[in-house]
């Protein structure tokens, strides 16, 4: 009993990362590979910045609604609070940022600005 005790009081503790939808934006080329070496951290074939609270390096899955294809993506950058960059980013719906390579694949552009963030709706979770 105490054993499943300390189980559901560790679930508990644990922090909790809800789960959003709305639009993708993304990178051009090669722009989050260097964020990545800016950071120290080493590329990986899906980064992006999300407006929820995450913490760079962690991973979070990426799923496009339309085709329901997810890809398991590294928080390389976050927004900037300080600049007024999180609001805007909200005010238009834009809940991730990606890596240019992970736009192809999960939103299907094939050139930088090929679509509004809005012809993309993910889900981060």
């Amino acid at each position: 009993m105490i054993t499943l005790l300390t189980a559901v009081c560790a679930l508990l503790l644990m922090p909790v990362q809800a789960e959003r939808s709305g639009f993708a934006a993304h990178y051009k080329p090669g722009l989050f590979e260097q964020v990545a070496r800016n950071r120290g951290l080493h590329p990986v074939a899906c980064m992006a910045a999300v407006t929820s609270n995450h913490q760079i390096g962690a991973w979070v899955t990426i799923t496009r609604v339309k085709t329901g294809r997810s890809e398991r993506c590294r928080i390389t950058d976050v927004c900037n609070r300080a600049t007024g960059d999180c609001a805007r980013l909200r005010a238009r719906n834009i809940v991730a940022e990606l890596s240019f390579g992970a736009a192809r694949r999960l939103c299907g552009i094939s050139y930088y600005g090929q679509e509004p963030p809005s012809a993309c709706i993910v889900r981060v979770h």
